[in-house]
């Protein structure tokens, strides 16, 4: 097949497969067959590095949309953990302010005890 830049796309298995079979005839072929060995290898080796490499660039690209992620959400958590505790301490404020007015209340209602005892013994 052809590739993206216009040189042939070969498949691995296939070459060693081919490799396997070829013999030079004579030792005017030998060098040829050995030049060509030579230049799938590289071939193969420039295929594999471009595959790790653009592998590496997508985990990486990963790697920082994860990051990016996990500081939202941690800017979320933070921000719920900020509004929980203003709840629960807008909450404590208020049952103590309830617990003031019911002593409050509480104090009112004996003075009426006292007055009325009073009242009672007059």
């Amino acid at each position: 097949g052809r590739g993206r830049r216009g040189g042939s796309t070969l498949e691995p298995s296939l070459v060693s497969e081919w490799l396997m079979k070829v013999f030079p005839r004579n030792q005017d072929e030998a060098y040829p067959l050995f030049v060509i060995c030579k230049d799938l290898l590289r071939k193969f080796h420039l295929r594999e590095v471009r595959y790790v490499i653009k592998k590496e660039e997508d985990y990486l690209r990963t790697i920082a949309e994860l990051e990016s992620q996990l500081a939202k959400e941690k800017a979320r958590s933070e921000s719920t953990a900020q509004q929980l505790a203003e709840e629960g301490e807008r909450r404590r404020r208020d049952v103590e302010t309830r617990d003031e007015k019911i002593a409050e209340m509480e104090g009112h209602m004996e003075e009426l005890r006292e007055l009325r005892v009073e009242a009672g013994g007059l």
